[in-house]
C-alpha cells in the first residue's frame, strides 16, 4: 500500500510547530505566589517590606495561583469566599491599572495584553519594561446589586514585583535590503 505524497512533511511540520509553541511558552517568566512574598498588612499591623519578585522583562508572566490565597481578616464573612479577581497596578503611573476575572478552579494565570482588562482611565497595557515596578493583587469581587453601584472588592493577597533586564531585541527594520544601523547619512 503507497502512502499519499506529502503527509510525512506535513506531520514533520505540526510537530516541529508544537515544539516551538512548547519552547515559546516555556519561556515566559513565572510568579508563584505565596505567603513570603505577602506584602499586605495583616490583623491591623503595618505592612513589611517582603521579599519582592524579580522577573526580567518581557510581554507578559505566569502567575501561578495553585496554593490557595487564603483571607487573612479577622473579619469572619470573608473566609467562605474565594478571590476571583486579580488586579495589577505600575507604581510609577496611578492609571496603569488593569484587571482579571478567574475561576477559583484555574491554577496558572496568563498576563499579557490580550488576558489584562484596562480600567477606565488606563492606557494600552505596555507589557512589562526594564526599570517597571508594579503591583499584583488578588481578591473576591462582590457582585453588583445594581449596574451603577461601585465594584467592591476585598483583598486577600498582595504582592510586588520588580522587572530587570531587557526584552529581546528586534532585528532592525530594513530600507532598500540595508540594514537601518548600516545606511549612514544617507
Amino acid at each position: 500500500m503507497s502512502r499519499p505524497r506529502g503527509t510525512t512533511s506535513g506531520w514533520l511540520a505540526v510537530l516541529l510547530l508544537g515544539g516551538l509553541v512548547a519552547t515559546a511558552q516555556a519561556e515566559i517568566p513565572v510568579i508563584k505566589v505565596d505567603e513570603a512574598h505577602q506584602a499586605m498588612a495583616q490583623s491591623g499591623r503595618q505592612a513589611v517590606p517582603n521579599l519582592v519578585y524579580e522577573i526580567p522583562a518581557g510581554q507578559g508572566v505566569l502567575l501561578d495561583i495553585s496554593k490557595p490565597v487564603r483571607f487573612k481578616s479577622g473579619d469572619v464573612k470573608f473566609n467562605r469566599y474565594k478571590p476571583n479577581r486579580l488586579d495589577l497596578q505600575f507604581a510609577d503611573n496611578s492609571k496603569a491599572r488593569y484587571y482579571r476575572i478567574y475561576s477559583s478552579s484555574q491554577k496558572m494565570l496568563e498576563l499579557d495584553r490580550t488576558t489584562l482588562r484596562r480600567e477606565e482611565d488606563a492606557p494600552p497595557f505596555p507589557g512589562f519594561r526594564a526599570g517597571d515596578r508594579f503591583i499584583i493583587s488578588l481578591g473576591y469581587e462582590f457582585p453588583r446589586p445594581h449596574r451603577d453601584e461601585k465594584r467592591t472588592v476585598a483583598t486577600a493577597w498582595v504582592g510586588v514585583v520588580d522587572v530587570v533586564g531587557a526584552p529581546e531585541k528586534e532585528p532592525a527594520p530594513e530600507v532598500e535590503g540595508i540594514p537601518v544601523d548600516q545606511m549612514g547619512d544617507r
